[in-house]
């Protein structure tokens, strides 16, 4: 079967084919590449504030890259290449501790972008800059919290991909009415209750792990946040569907692109720092674990 390309348009007979399931050979592609990236988030997440600024960066450029694509219709353009310098400056303040003045930088960037390209693509190219930088900043801002910037990221990361996982085993299981077939065909309303299940579960095991942590809190922050992801997901499918396109692009096998895939923790991370922020601006990280 013919797999659209990110800059294919979608069409109810793609929704159709793919409603029945994963080809075999998509499938094991999937899961391959989901393992990768998962490693490799890990790993540089154990690794250091640094080494995890550095992939974030990487993926953050990705996601510039296939914004301009959809919005802009073009691979590379001057649009692209300011997205990406804007991403990587307001990463690297965030790096080292200036995430309020990267703030400021990206706001300054999304006029810039604005006034670039006016009214027919200015808007949305600015609002690309939000949509990529702010978690960006957000996961950024988390990690370099000591010592609990490793142990908030691993629950941002754990809630999303259980929610995932269980979303896709629900739905397929269990299957039945469909949660909102015209921007998202495949999901079900049993696998929405199967990722906010796995949400929570994600909190009772942290709250058991982590000594101190308030189990309550934990379970309701998680799920809270399950739902976030599930939210950000649907949103990113709905703004593919405003293009007429399926995937983002098709740089990972079996997933689409990076906002296909990151979706939810894009998502997750901006709503668990606007948690943080609310409750402790100068242990954001504590906050998120322990709550206020």
């Amino acid at each position: 079967m013919h797999e659209p390309s990110w800059h294919e348009p979608w069409t109810g007979e793609d929704a159709r084919s793919r409603a029945t399931g994963h080809h075999p050979r998509r499938l094991i592609a999937r899961i391959a590449s989901g393992v990768f990236l998962g490693l490799v988030s890990l790993g540089a997440t154990f690794a250091g504030s640094y080494a995890f600024a550095g992939l974030v960066a990487v993926m953050a450029i990705m996601m510039a890259w296939e914004w301009g694509g959809i919005v802009r219709s073009r691979r590379y353009d001057f649009g692209f290449l300011l997205h990406a310098a804007a991403i990587v400056v307001c990463i690297a303040l965030a790096a080292i501790g200036r995430s309020q003045l990267a703030l400021v930088a990206l706001g300054v960037a999304a006029i810039a972008m604005a006034a670039t390209y006016g009214r027919q693509n200015g808007l949305m190219s600015a609002a690309g800059l939000f949509y990529i930088g702010i978690p960006a900043i957000s996961l950024v801002w988390l990690r370099n919290d000591v010592p609990y910037g490793f142990t908030a990221i691993l629950l941002i990361f754990s809630v999303v991909w259980a929610a995932d996982t269980a979303a896709y085993v629900g739905g397929k299981t269990v299957g039945g009415v469909k949660f909102w077939p015209s921007i998202s065909p495949n999901k079900t309303w049993a696998g929405t209750c199967s990722a906010l299940v796995a949400s929570a579960l994600v909190g009772a095991i942290f709250s058991f792990l982590l000594t101190g942590a308030p189990s309550l809190y934990l379970v309701i922050c998680t799920t809270v946040l399950g739902l976030v992801a599930l939210a950000g997901d649907l949103a990113e499918s709905a703004f593919k569907r405003v293009y007429r396109l399926k995937d983002a692009s098709n740089l990972i096998p079996g997933h689409g692109g990076f906002m296909d895939r990151l979706d939810g923790i894009a998502a997750a991370a901006a709503f668990a720092a606007l948690i943080c922020l609310l409750m402790d601006i100068n242990q954001p990280a504590k906050a998120l674990l322990f709550g206020a």
